[in-house]
């Protein structure tokens, strides 16, 4: 897409909409980590895979504006699946039914 082509030349319009997308979406983060306290959140879609500016900003926010003992233990990643990220996880339901295992630890 034009957008991560000109993140990746280091656009600095492009940069300033990650900054932005990565403050709104780390704020959001930021009171589901404090009421659910999960142990991983995940990024998906094509706006965050392998884009660490995203990443390391909403990481940044919501380690700064969750409770502390929220974020002891969360993990904050993008998906590393790829563009194929819908099929591999449409692939893993019927196979966890199938063979009663699960994917997370």
């Amino acid at each position: 897409s034009i957008y991560r082509e000109a993140l990746e030349k280091g656009d600095p319009v492009a940069k300033q909409i990650t900054l932005e997308a990565a403050e709104y979406l780390g704020r959001s983060l930021v009171n589901l980590v404090n009421l659910l306290n999960p142990n991983a959140i995940i990024l998906g879609g094509k706006i965050a895979h392998h884009n660490s500016i995203l990443v390391s900003k909403v990481k940044e926010i919501v380690l700064e504006g969750a409770l502390s003992n929220s974020v002891k233990e969360l993990e904050i990643s993008s998906n590393s699946l790829g563009d194929n990220f819908r099929i591999i996880a449409a692939a893993v339901i019927p196979i966890q039914e199938m063979f009663n295992f699960s994917v997370s630890s």
